[in-house]
């Protein structure tokens, strides 16, 4: 690897029982598949992100990427003090906010799958986890090539708490040291037309539910697949 990236190919990567209903899940989300590892796994775009949904060994979601020799990674992360195990052929580790990073190699894999129109979900926004300390674990992603798309916590008094969002070119994820009691992923979408877009759905026979679950906004909705990936949908643009 030429450059700071984990890989040449980032994606996020989620583990189900039952991938062909996964597949047919999201496809009703107008998501198309782009890549297919026989009955193993498949990649999936929404037309911005790319989702790995496969029938392994990954945990139920993470920050996947494919390296051409993820030992080169390795000795990177040996390095910089960052102990990582073998997984699946390549390697395992977690940020500082505890979030599941997987490096697999990238194999037979496209460097850049074929691209997809945008989905009924609209514009991806990020890949989001809660973190204790937003100004370490954003110096942690940007020293593997990630940038800034927006964030606060480089400000002296951040509100209402410290957050960064960035990005390395393929995998936009958000880093929030909120104090909201959330846990393991959110995976956010932000649409002006977000009504349209939640009828939209629910006339493609995607089960829509209110957000937040005990006084749901008429504007934000979240759809979950059968493998439980929750995915949430707010008004708005990013």
């Amino acid at each position: 690897m030429s450059d700071d990236r984990l890989g040449v190919l980032s994606e996020v990567g989620v583990s189900v029982r039952d991938l062909p209903a996964e597949i047919a899940w999201f496809e009703r989300l107008a998501c198309r598949v782009v890549e297919r590892g026989g009955d193993r796994w498949a990649c999936v775009s929404d037309g911005h992100a790319r989702y790995l949904v496969s029938e392994g060994t990954l945990p139920p979601a993470c920050a996947l990427f494919h390296a051409r020799d993820p030992e080169i990674v390795r000795k990177r992360l040996d390095a910089m003090g960052i102990a990582a195990t073998s997984a699946d052929g390549g390697l395992a580790f977690s940020d500082p906010g505890g979030f599941p990073v997987r490096v697999l190699p990238l194999g037979s894999r496209a460097a850049a799958p074929a691209a997809a129109p945008p989905s009924l979900l609209g514009t991806f926004g990020e890949c989001s986890w809660p973190v204790a300390d937003a100004r370490a674990a954003a110096a942690f992603w940007i020293r593997f090539g990630f940038r800034k798309l927006g964030g606060n916590w480089e400000d002296p008094k951040p509100e209402p708490y410290p957050y960064a969002v960035l990005s390395d070119g393929q995998l936009k994820i958000g880093l929030h040291a909120a104090t909201d009691g959330r846990q393991g992923a959110l995976i956010a979408y932000f649409n002006p037309d977000n009504p349209a877009r939640i009828e939209k759905l629910r006339a493609a026979g995607v089960e829509v539910a209110g957000f937040p679950p005990r006084k749901p906004a008429p504007d934000a909705a979240t759809v979950t697949s059968p493998g439980g990936l929750k995915l949430y949908l707010f008004p708005g643009d990013i």
